[in-house]
């Protein structure tokens, strides 16, 4: 499978081990994190995209129901420096959308202001961070405004219980009690042949 997800053509010989490799171990299930998951996203962070606009009463629900699970939330914007918020306030960016993908968290959302979706789904940088974190099978969660960027990245027809909208605070705590899961593991076989 890695060689043929890297493109080898050929499998190079392998090395030679520096013991012999034991066959007779036994499978432990009590050892598998994906059968035995923690079920808590306490000192998990969740990355949220914010743009100018975004809500800011979407981003607090957010940010308070993130922290009272034990977890944390990082501000990712496109703008060096932050966003103004819906309410006038400023969300200071603690990471850059160039400089932060996906793969740094645990989970990912998207809070985008009413007039930023389309420009957002046309930013590589955005469009990649979603895939990734998609095809990373982590949970995201968009608001109305970032559906354009969800269209764009192809993602529209692959809405699951792991990519949702979210629109109300009985929306942001159904997202948030998923996270526990980690990953919505059953998305990779979307990727297998």
């Amino acid at each position: 499978m890695v060689a043929k997800g890297l493109g080898l053509k050929t499998i190079p010989a392998a090395a030679e081990a520096a013991m012999p490799t034991r066959k007779d171990l036994q499978l432990a299930p009590t050892l598998s994190i994906i059968k035995n998951g923690p079920n808590r996203f306490e000192g998990r962070k969740l990355g949220i995209i914010l743009t100018e606009g975004a809500d800011a009463k979407a981003f607090s629900t957010l940010n308070e129901l993130i922290l009272k699970e034990g977890g944390n939330c990082e501000v990712i914007t496109p703008e060096i420096g932050g966003v103004n918020l819906s309410d006038g306030t400023v969300a200071v960016g603690e990471q850059f959308l160039k400089g932060a993908p996906s793969v740094l968290y645990d989970a990912v959302a998207l809070i985008f202001g009413a007039k930023s979706g389309e420009a957002m789904a046309e930013k590589p940088e955005a469009r990649d961070f979603l895939a990734d974190a998609f095809a990373h099978c982590k949970f995201i969660a968009f608001s109305p405004e970032a559906a354009a960027l969800i269209e764009k990245t192809g993602l529209s027809h692959s809405l699951d219980e792991g990519l949702m909208q979210i629109s109300s605070r009985g929306e942001i705590r159904n997202f948030v009690s998923q996270l526990g899961q980690l990953r919505l593991w059953k998305r990779e076989e979307q990727f297998s042949d």
